[in-house]
């Protein structure tokens, strides 16, 4: 519209553009037209026709676009929803393709609408080729399907006729006349169907054909299925026409079958009444199976009847409703249903009892049977109210009452023999390899309580004895002796504390066992350890004494050439017992388990021996020893080893002055001279010194205990002449002279000074005291003085130093 109405009108001359300014601005173009146009309608009216002719354009496109469903198309749907039970929609369709096949069928590729063209050329020829496919498709199915009607329908027809042709009227069985009838009425019935049938299956032939359908050389044609048709139709006349001939003899029959089976449904029903499984003690496999083989009677019964009233009917008999039959089947159908629900349960528990003893578990299997009461529990009201239902709720509760004892006897307590024990009070006929958990739930758990209460109690009482044993065979077993090396020499056995403690613990445990009740069973082999631990204590008892003794008697005659001189004959025997028990810990050495120790050879006359020589070595030392103590006694203060060092070392007094400590109390030394050869004096550790007034020549005396008894001697003697001068210089001393004091101090041992200050002031006391009160006053205070005089030069010295 502005490309028409926006250019400027033409003017006629230039002098009227003067005359014209004053115009309006639309008079300079063709906006008016535009404003006269509004106002008389013929604006709209343009666009009116415009939009119907879009319209047109859009409902003409719309028509092509409505054909691209055909490509989107399911044909197996659409054959679902067109069904096979007639032809009648497969024959609507075929005519709806055909109708709307017509419709585009031109040599036109365009259509014109005014100015707009619509080309459907190539759309044209896409659809009709969509088309043609989809009928075809379309005509191939609906031929299948009627082949497949054909075939069924002729075999019906060919079965039906089978059927009826060999019954006739003209029988002696009431059954068979009954089911003569039955037959017939039952086939006048579906003829008028068959009909129809006929009739389409000539239809769809027809539409078949219009519609070019192939048929395959298999195909059956109509004029078979006709023919069929026609052959059982006169069939059925004929036999209609039998029975009507012969109804009074037919009514007799039909009566006497319905007496019949009136009887039989009285027997049943009696038979139901007496078997119907309603105790809950009846297997359920049994219990589904009465109920299943009462509801196939019934299902025959029912047929039986229903066939009679069928025939009476069809005779014009008047007959009853047999109500008595529907409740039973209610019933039957309800204690079916109450022991398939049981079933569930009652398989489950099947499950459990098939559980092999070697596999069970009994919290699994309590779990199991605690979930099954919560089952029953959830069941409905019509499972509950039944005695079977009470039976099985019961057994559950009974079974997970005694699961306990079913713990117990899972407990690795129990032998063969008390599964064996077990058997024979039960009376049972199981074996324990094929022992199942539902054996022992079939023994009567609760009437044979006290029966596996004993059999466990005793399980428990020998598991404990069992277990003790097993202890002591496993530790004598395993039990090494601790050796440990001695000198480099041999390998010495030590904890013998803790060996001795051990059996003495086990032998009165294996002895405390004969106060058990449970003993018997364990008798032999509690003889046999018993008899073991007494034969290990009876040889490492002897075993210790002898080593004992051995590393007593190997320190005194190993090594010294003086314990050969001085006793020869026990020397030699020692070499050959040392050998001979050296060899003996070689071998412990070499296998130190206590029972491979047990088994070598001898072994307890071995060490009897040993021991026996030993004692023998150590009485002849010892009464050798004993002499010599008596010769002089101060040999009693030193041991057996020092003493016979002593004896053995009698010249060399050098090796032996260590021990003169223990015989002498506060010596230290010996002062020797003439290449220690002559003792001159003894010497304390303090350094104190106090020689002999006779030295001692150690090579004038034969025997030690004569050169040692003249020290002794020598020891008295010199102590008491230098305790007589001490005293001497100690009275001559004067109060006051610290100088001599200090000198008489140091001169003389400790023990001699402190002797004669206790000499000379208990005579000077005395002397004092012997004299009058006033003389022995002033005899005192000059003794105190002295004593004073004394303590301040000791405390001076002793502070001083």
């Amino acid at each position: 519209l502005g490309l028409v109405c926006d250019p400027p009108r033409l003017q006629s001359s230039r002098y009227e553009q003067s005359l014209l300014a004053e115009e309006e601005e639309e008079e300079r173009s063709y906006r008016s037209v535009l404003s006269r146009a509004i106002a008389d309608g013929k604006l709209a009216a343009a666009y009116d026709a415009i939009e119907k002719k879009l319209a047109e354009v859009r409902t003409y496109a719309g028509e092509w676009l409505r054909y691209q469903a055909l490509w989107d198309l399911d044909l197996q749907a659409m054959a679902d929803r067109l069904g096979a039970d007639s032809i009648a929609p497969w024959k609507q369709l075929l005519q709806e393709i055909r109708t709307t096949r017509r419709g585009f069928d031109s040599h036109h590729v365009e259509r014109k609408f005014g100015p707009v063209i619509v080309a459907y050329g190539k759309v044209h020829s896409k659809i009709s080729q969509k088309y043609d496919a989809w009928h075809q498709d379309v005509v191939q199915r609906l031929g299948a399907l009627v082949r497949e009607r054909n075939q069924a329908l002729h075999g019906a027809l060919c079965a039906a006729r089978a059927e009826l042709e060999p019954q006739t009227a003209d029988t002696s069985s009431t059954a068979d006349a009954v089911r003569f009838i039955i037959t017939v009425k039952q086939f006048q019935k579906r003829a008028g169907q068959w009909k129809g049938q006929v009739d389409e299956a000539r239809q769809a032939h027809d539409v078949l054909k219009r519609h070019r359908f192939t048929f395959p050389s298999n195909w059956l044609e109509y004029g078979m299925i006709d023919g069929e048709w026609r052959a059982f139709e006169d069939l059925l006349a004929r036999k209609s026409e039998s029975i009507e001939t012969q109804i009074p003899v037919l009514r007799k029959k039909i009566s006497r079958q319905a007496d019949t089976v009136m009887e039989n449904v009285d027997k049943f029903l009696a038979e139901w009444k007496e078997e119907k499984p309603l105790r809950g003690d009846i297997p359920y496999k049994t219990a589904l199976g009465t109920t299943d083989a009462f509801l196939a009677r019934h299902t025959q019964i029912a047929a039986d009847l229903r066939h009679v009233n069928e025939a009476k009917s069809a005779m014009d008999l008047g007959f009853e409703e047999e109500p008595r039959l529907g409740a039973a089947e209610t019933e039957m159908r309800a204690v079916a249903d109450v022991w398939t629900a049981l079933s569930v349960v009652w398989e489950a528990v099947d499950g459990l009892k098939e559980i092999p003893w070697s596999a069970l578990y009994p919290r699994k299997v309590r779990s199991a049977l605690e979930g099954l009461l919560t089952d029953l529990k959830n069941m409905p009201n019509r499972v509950r109210q039944y005695e079977a239902f009470s039976f099985v709720q019961g057994q559950l509760k009974v079974f997970l009452k005694y699961n306990g004892l079913v713990t117990d006897l899972k407990s690795e307590a129990l032998r063969d023999r008390h599964w064996r024990q077990l058997r024979r009070d039960l009376r049972a006929d199981w074996s324990f390899h094929e022992l199942t958990l539902g054996k022992i739930w079939e023994s009567d758990m609760q009437r044979h309580e006290e029966t596996f209460k004993v059999v466990i109690m005793t399980a428990q009482g020998e598991l404990a004895l069992e277990e003790f044993l097993k202890g002591v065979r496993e530790f004598w077993q395993q039990y090494q002796l601790e050796l440990v090396s001695y000198q480099q020499k041999t390998r010495l056995i030590k904890g013998w504390d803790e060996l001795f403690a051990k059996l003495s613990d086990h032998m009165n445990s294996v002895t405390a066992m004969r106060m058990s009740p449970y003993y018997k069973v364990f008798e032999e082999e509690a003889a046999h350890w018993e008899e073991k631990l007494g034969q290990i204590f009876g040889v490492f008892d002897v075993w210790l004494e002898v080593q004992r003794k051995w590393v007593y008697l190997e320190g005194i005659f190993i090594g010294s050439s003086d314990i050969e001189n001085l006793l020869p004959r026990e020397s030699q025997r020692f070499r050959s017992i040392n050998k001979e028990f050296i060899t003996l810990m070689r071998r412990v050495t070499a296998a130190p388990l206590i029972l491979d120790v047990l088994h070598i050879e001898n072994l307890q006359r071995t060490l009897e021996h040993i021991k026996e020589m030993l004692e023998k070595i150590q009485k002849a030392l010892g009464e050798y020893l004993e002499q010599q103590r008596q010769a002089f006694p101060r040999f009693y203060f030193v041991g057996d080893g020092d003493l016979l060092e002593i004896i053995g070392n009698s010249k060399e007094i050098t090796r032996i002055m260590k021990h003169f400590r223990k015989m002498f109390a506060g010596l230290a030394m010996l002062v020797l001279e003439d290449d220690d050869q002559v003792i001159a004096g003894m010497a304390s550790r303090e350094g104190e010194v106090v020689r002999f007034n006779e030295p001692v020549v150690v090579k004038n005396y034969a025997r030690i205990n004569e050169w040692l008894t003249k020290v002794e001697e020598q020891m008295r003697v010199s102590l008491a002449t230098q305790a007589e001068k001490a005293i001497a210089e100690r009275r001559a001393l004067q109060v006051g002279d610290s100088d001599g004091y200090a000198a008489w101090v140091t001169a003389w041992p400790a023990q001699l000074v402190l002797l004669a200050c206790q000499v000379c002031f208990t005579s000077r006391v005395e002397a004092a005291l012997a004299r009058g009160r006033g003389e022995a006053d002033g005899a005192l205070a000059a003794e105190l003085d002295f004593l004073n005089a004394s303590l301040d030069w000791l405390l001076g010295r002793i502070l001083g130093s």
